[in-house]
C-alpha cells in the first residue's frame, strides 16, 4: 500500500472481512466471470491468513485456469498504528 494507487481500471478489490469465507469465494469467481481482468484480494492484520485461504480455495476449484499475478506483503500506518497486509492479485488464465 506504499503506492497509494488502486486497482487498476478493469480490476476489482475485494477487502476481507468477518463475512464466511465462502461469500469473498464467490465475489471472486463472480468477478472473475463478468470478464474483469484481476482481482486484488486485500488482507489486513488478522485477516492475512483468511486472505491465504481464499486463495488457497480459489486454487482448488478453478485449478489451472486461475493465474497468481503478484503477491505483496507490507504494512501501512493507519489510525496511529502498523498494520500489516497482504495483496494477492489472481487473473483467469485462458485455456
Amino acid at each position: 500500500m506504499s503506492t497509494g494507487r488502486g486497482p487498476s481500471r478493469n480490476s476489482e478489490r475485494i477487502v476481507l472481512g468477518n463475512r464466511p469465507l465462502r461469500n469473498y469465494l464467490l465475489d471472486v469467481v463472480l468477478a472473475l466471470n463478468r470478464g474483469v481482468d484481476n482481482v486484488e484480494i486485500l488482507g489486513k492484520g488478522r485477516h492475512i491468513s483468511r486472505a491465504v485461504a481464499l486463495y488457497n480455495l480459489l486454487h482448488g476449484r478453478l485449478g489451472d485456469s486461475l493465474h497468481l499475478d503478484k503477491v505483496e506483503i507490507g504494512s501501512v500506518h493507519e489510525k496511529g498504528r502498523r498494520i500489516s497486509y497482504i495483496r494477492i492479485v489472481v487473473s483467469r488464465r485462458i485455456i
